[in-house]
């Protein structure tokens, strides 16, 4: 069943990473959303009823030849109190290619509201190789391990990087040449997307955050229960 609150919530989401990608790198990239049977909403490029696979990215604009590709793909929610939207899960992956391979992965960034494992809900893959890993591995399967099986840590849920992280890091590493006002506009984004993270911060965390206002001078009081 439809959502209406979250469809429209995440379809202003979709705007919004179609106009940081537009605003920095790209040309006339559409970031879309569709609702799916267990009742999410998935975004990504070129997504719609008939396609759930998002497309690659070149992070170039039209007229230059792209070096990199991004792989974006986010699954949306509401939040416990079906007020906010959440991020599910997101996908964030640099390719050299459009093939979209193993071997051409560079870095993924993933992030699971509810994973189904043990490693940190925020992590990242870094492709690579080091020939030592074997000795540092305790665990009983003796496969060889590349660097990309590793999962780092990168901040935990509330302040894992984002997308404008990310293409702050291509445009800096120079693997793209990026639009005239492009910092204007990662920081534009970025200031919004910290709004949100502070704010949900503050829900989860009340009574620390109204003690921290009134170290401040805020006059609080405490609803009553």
């Amino acid at each position: 069943m439809q959502n209406n609150k979250l469809v429209q919530l995440a379809r202003q989401f979709a705007d919004d990473l179609s106009d940081l990608l537009n605003s920095t790198i790209t040309d006339g990239i559409r970031i879309t959303a569709t609702t799916l049977p267990s009742g999410l909403v998935l975004l990504g490029r070129g997504i719609g009823n008939s396609n759930l696979t998002s497309e690659p990215i070149p992070l170039a604009r039209s007229r230059n030849r792209p070096r990199v590709y991004l792989k974006y793909t986010h699954w949306c929610g509401l939040d416990d109190e079906d007020t906010h939207l959440a991020t599910m899960t997101s996908l964030m992956d640099l390719h050299t290619s459009d093939e979209i391979s193993n071997e051409s992965l560079l870095l993924g960034i993933d992030y699971s509201r509810y994973p189904n494992n043990e490693f940190p809900r925020a992590h990242m893959h870094v492709a690579g190789e080091r020939d030592d890993l074997d000795d540092l591995y305790l665990g009983g399967d003796k496969n060889r391990r590349t660097l990309r099986q590793l999962h780092l840590p990168v901040g935990g849920s509330r302040y894992r990087p984002t997308l404008e992280d990310l293409l702050e890091f291509v445009i800096l590493e120079k693997m793209a040449k990026p639009r005239r006002e492009w910092k204007k506009a990662i920081e534009e984004h970025r200031v919004r997307w910290e709004e949100l993270q502070l704010k949900a911060a503050v829900r989860r965390n009340q009574k620390a955050a109204a003690e921290e206002l009134r170290a401040a001078g805020w006059q609080i009081t405490e609803p009553p229960e």
